[in-house]
């Protein structure tokens, strides 16, 4: 059943890429990728280059550095933090700027 499954993949995607070529929107959809990836490589430099990002990266370092003295205590301590103990719902999490406590790491996400 698996692989009658995956040859029907395999028969729509060659479908679909006849569709395309045969059309001429394959070349067209290649152009607007590449166009979209050299606009988008142009905010990442512009980005990297922000003395703002620049200190908010350092800032986040030190104070993952800082939380806990291993990885493994940081990473469990922060998902404890940052999710478990998170009062948005499934779904929402990411609405938490910044969990309570005195330590660094949560300043840093102020």
């Amino acid at each position: 059943l698996e692989k009658v499954g995956h040859l029907s993949y395999q028969f729509h995607k060659a479908q679909t890429e006849f569709a395309l070529l045969a059309s001429g929107h394959s070349q067209a959809w290649m152009d607007s990728a590449a166009s979209a990836l050299e606009a988008h490589r142009g905010y990442i430099a512009t980005e990297a280059a922000s003395p703002v990002l620049v200190e908010a990266m350092m800032a986040f370092k030190k104070g993952w550095d800082t939380f806990r003295s291993t990885d493994a205590s940081r990473l469990l301590s922060l998902q404890v933090a940052y999710i478990t103990l998170n009062d948005h719902p499934a779904g929402e999490k990411d609405k938490l700027d910044y969990a309570p406590g005195t330590e660094y790491y949560h300043e840093a996400h102020k």
